[in-house]
This record gives structure tokens, C-alpha cells and sequence, in this order.
């Protein structure tokens, strides 16, 4: 509903195994201070984070996931069979995040196609976002969370594989290799409790990714066209 709604496009990001909520509001936000409830310690004062999710502490490791683990086992067969006693709700979401799911895949798998040689397309982007979204659904407590390829994911893949071909090394084992190696990575952050960090994230650092994001899509359709225009350019200049 609409209230529900509200709160959602007003929420704070929390670290892992945080259950509390902030009475800090996002900029430009209408909501009641109350309505968003209040806190212990202040979002936004690195001294005053709770010791069990601090980050990068030795005494802490694999905190936040055991607490993460801990709360959410004993509803974690709720959530599924919640969704199963009502399957109208279910139906709606299933619709929606086939499509939300199917559009980006089969949009920039075909641009990943042409940016890989052929090495990748929408088959294989459909693939991955399919047994990707069940596994994150099932391991990671948010099922309502789709995964996609983004802009940012087509800019990596398309220069990974220009570098690839200049250089020789095949591009799937390469590709591979960065998708293990971004797995241990976030693996190590988790376990140190490194979503402590968010603190640090203001809305700036949230709207320069998304101005990010939007330059990157305007550069990608705008590509194409300026190539299209180059050989029209080039004979009005002789005409001329």
C-alpha cells in the first residue's frame, strides 16, 4: 500500500545482523521521525557502532553472519510456505519479477553478444540469471531481490573481452577467473563485517552511482547511432 510504500523509498540501509532502525531520514524525506522509530546509537558516528557488527575486527569475525543466520533460520520455512498458503500474492510477484528478470537479460544479452564476439548472449544471460536468482533466493533470505545484468556489468564484460582478444588469453576462462575471484573477495568482506561501512554512504554517493548508471545507458544507445551517422558525415564532407 501506500504507507508501505513511503517507508520503502525512505528506508536506511542497515549493516548485517542490525535488527534496529535509524531515525535518521534520507534527504528530502516526509517521513515522521516516529514513524521510522529510533535507535541506540547515532547512524552516521563511526564511534558509536555496535561492537558485535563492527568491521574489520578481529573479535568480530563472521559475526553479522551468524547473526544473520541465527535470526532468520527458525522463518526461514515460513517464508516459503507463507508464499504457497497464498498464491495470489505469489502470482503477482512471480509475474513481476519474471518480467523486471526478463527484460534486462534478454536486452543486454544481445548487446553482450556483439561486445563478446559471440561468446556470450541472451541464452546464456537467461541461464544465469535464472539458476543465479534461485540460489540467491534460497540462500540469502530476500527472495523478492531478481538478479540482472546491469550497465556497469556490460561495460566490465565488454572491456574484459576487448582486452582478451588483443591479448590472446581465452575470454570465458578469464571471465571465469574474475567471477571467483569477486566471490572470495565479497567472502572475506562478509566475514569481516564490512556492511558496517554503509555508515559512510550518504544520498551522494548513491546518486553519483546512479549518475553513473545513466551515462553509461545514454553512451550505449548513443554509440550506435553516431556509427550509423560517421559514413553519411563523411559523404556530405566530400560532397561538399
Amino acid at each position: 500500500d501506500g504507507s508501505s510504500r513511503q517507508l520503502y523509498d525512505n528506508g536506511v540501509v542497515m549493516p548485517v545482523g542490525w535488527t534496529g532502525s535509524s531515525n535518521r531520514r534520507r534527504t528530502g524525506s516526509k517521513m515522521a521521525p516516529a514513524a521510522l522509530g529510533s535507535t541506540a546509537w547515532p547512524v552516521g558516528d563511526a564511534a558509536a557502532n555496535p561492537l558485535d557488527i563492527a568491521p574489520f575486527r578481529r573479535e568480530t569475525w563472521m559475526q553479522g553472519i551468524r547473526n544473520d543466520v541465527r535470526k532468520r533460520w527458525p522463518l526461514y520455512a515460513a517464508d516459503w510456505l507463507d508464499g504457497i498458503r497464498k498464491p495470489a500474492k505469489s502470482g503477482g510477484a512471480v509475474l513481476f519479477l519474471y518480467f523486471a528478470v526478463l527484460a534486462p537479460a534478454v536486452a543486454f544479452g544481445g548487446v553482450m553478444q556483439a561486445a563478446t564476439f559471440g561468446a556470450l548472449g541472451p541464452r546464456d544471460v537467461l541461464l544465469s540469471c535464472g539458476l543465479s536468482g534461485m540460489a540467491y533466493a534460497c540462500l540469502a533470505g530476500q527472495p523478492m531481490t531478481f538478479v540482472a545484468p546491469t550497465g556497469l556489468t556490460l561495460s566490465f564484460i565488454g572491456a574484459l573481452a576487448a582486452w582478451a582478444a588483443k591479448t590472446g588469453v581465452p575470454f570465458l576462462p578469464m571471465y571465469a577467473w574474475c567471477g571467483v575471484w569477486t566471490s572470495i573477495y565479497l567472502a572475506v568482506l562478509a566475514s569481516f563485517n564490512a556492511s558496517g561501512l554503509i555508515r559512510y554512504c550518504t544520498r551522494f554517493t548513491e546518486d553519483v552511482f546512479n549518475a553513473l548508471l545513466a551515462f553509461n545507458f545514454v553512451a550505449e544507445g548513443a554509440s550506435p547511432l553516431w556509427r550509423g551517422l560517421q559514413p553519411a558525415l563523411a559523404t556530405g564532407r566530400k560532397s561538399a
